[in-house]
This record gives C-alpha cells, structure tokens and sequence, in this order.
C-alpha cells in the first residue's frame, strides 16, 4: 500500500513538471513570435514617422504661405488707413491719450478765453458807441438851438463840448472823463473789421478836423478880428466834418 502511495505521488510530480514544462515552452513560443512581429514592422512604422513629418512641413509651409498672403492683402494702402493702423498700436494710443488730448484741451481753453474775450470788447465797444451817439445828438440838438453869439462862436462852443465831453452826456462812469477823441482811437483798436476800423479814421479825421476850426478861432478877439467871409468859410467847414461824422453804427444819435 505503502508502495502504492509513492508510486502514485510521483506520477503526479511527474504530470506537474510536465504542465509547467509545455506552460514555458508555449509562453516562450510566444514572446518570439511578438518579438519577431515588431521586428518585422519597425521599418515600415519608421518610414510611417517619416512620411509623417514631411506631409506636416509641407502643411505648415503652405499655411505659412497663406498666412503672408492674407497679411499683405490687408495692409492698408491708403495714408488714412495707415494712420488708423498706427493709432490701433500701443504707441499710437498713448500719442492719443497724451499729446492728442493735451493739445485739445489747450485748443479749448484758448478757443473759450478768446471768447470771453470776444464778449468784453463787444461789450466796451457797445459801451463807446452808445457814449459817442448820445454825443453826436447832444450836438445836433445843441447847434439846432437859438444862440445869442455869431454862428461860427456858437458852432465852436457846441463842438468843444462834443470834442471834450460834457458830464451830462456821460453813460458810464469810467467814460464821463474822456475826450471824445480818446474814444474814437480805442474803438478804433477794439475794432475787426478793416471796413469799420477805416470809418472809425475818417471819423478820428473829421474830429482833428473840427479841433483846428475850432482853435483858429479862440478866444473872443480872435473871434471878432476874423473876417465875416472866413467865419462863413469855417462854419461851412463845420457842417461838413459834422456830417462825415455820422456813421452808421451812431444813426439813432440824430433826429430825421
């Protein structure tokens, strides 16, 4: 029985040995033919990789290709658009937000003061045109008056009043001591118009004017030595300056 039990456990020492020897030899088998598979395609996945690599370069040079054209057809041809594209930059947009708005900002500044500039002369100037009018009527009226003295005395007198400026035809505080003629020349230089600034000449003239008739005759035996003809020559000349005086800036001055 004893012998049984040996015989029968080497049997099956003997099978196990035999399963584990077929087991080796079929796992062996098979990492030969694995290796040989790879083996036998390397070459073709090595050409694969390389076939690859050219189809992908010969992609990106075309894309490259393609990219420049596109950039060339939307560069700007125009100096407008060159100078957008320009402004688009970084460079281009700080030029914006600092020289650009600082020059702007000036511009107005200088833009606004001119005006407020503009308002007071046209301010000062309505100032002397009213101070002149009211003049110019004071005049009117007065040489239309009855006067005890010769024409030429009474003319004379009306027109140093008009020249000097009497207190009751002043308007304004700051003009009851000017002379006429200082009006004159400052409107003169407030004014824009090379039209009206040529007016205002003739108007200065006619005043100058009026001041040498004025002194030819001074004082009352300068007045009585002058001849009848010459009294008559200088009223005439009066009238005339008078009436070179009037513009039309000062027409509501005289009574029609």
């Amino acid at each position: 029985m004893r012998q049984l039990i040996v015989i029968f456990m080497i049997s099956i020492s003997f099978f196990c040995l035999s399963v584990q020897a077929k087991n080796e030899l079929n796992s062996s088998l098979k990492s030969s033919s694995e290796i040989n598979f790879t083996k036998s395609n390397q070459p073709n996945t090595l050409k694969l990789l390389k076939n690859d690599k050219e189809r992908i370069k010969r992609e990106e040079i075309f894309r490259e290709e393609v990219r420049k054209e596109i950039e060339k057809s939307r560069k700007p041809t125009t100096w407008y658009a060159r100078i957008l594209k320009f402004f688009n930059t970084p460079l281009g947009i700080w030029l914006l937000s600092t020289v650009v708005v600082g020059v702007l900002g000036w511009l107005i500044s200088r833009w606004q003061s001119r005006l407020t500039e503009e308002r007071k002369n046209k301010a000062k100037m309505e100032e002397i045109d009213l101070q002149i009018a009211l003049r110019l009527k004071h005049l009117h009226i007065s040489l239309k008056k009855p006067s005890p003295w010769s024409e030429y005395k009474h003319y004379s007198i009306q027109v140093k009043d008009f020249l000097t400026g009497i207190p009751y035809t002043a308007l304004s505080p700051d003009l009851k001591d000017r002379t006429t003629m200082s009006l004159l020349f400052e409107l003169g230089k407030t004014i824009r118009s090379i039209d009206e600034k040529n007016k205002i000449q003739n108007s200065i003239d006619a005043s100058m004017a009026l001041y040498n008739i004025m002194t030819e005759g001074w004082g009352d035996n300068t007045e009585k030595s002058m001849e009848e003809n010459r009294k008559k020559e200088l009223v005439g000349a009066y009238k005339k300056h008078i009436a070179s005086l009037q513009l039309d800036r000062w027409s509501f001055s005289v009574n029609k």
